[in-house]
């Protein structure tokens, strides 16, 4: 994805950034799936150095932002709205 934010030369007035995908919660699914396995959410929020999983809001909030006039001089990023994880 970096590459593709990097190395594209948009036309004059137009940007190219992104938001690549992250672990968030999505609540109804992540109950079924902590209650047949408890032991996974302490699991993943231990994968976050923020310590908890992200929340469709503040990924929303971050695109919302990435496609806003406030963000009119950022070009070629690919903004990481993940807490802090790292994919190995």
């Amino acid at each position: 994805m970096n590459d593709v934010t990097t190395n594209v030369s948009p036309p004059v007035r137009s940007r190219l950034s992104a938001r690549p995908p992250a672990m968030r919660g999505y609540p109804y699914v992540w109950l079924l799936i902590f209650a047949a396995f408890p032991d996974l959410q302490g699991q993943l929020e231990a994968m976050h150095p923020i310590g908890r999983l992200g929340t469709a809001d503040e990924i929303a909030a971050a695109v919302v932002w990435l496609c806003s006039d406030d963000a009119s001089f950022v070009l070629g990023h690919a903004l990481s709205v993940d807490g802090g994880y790292v994919v190995p």
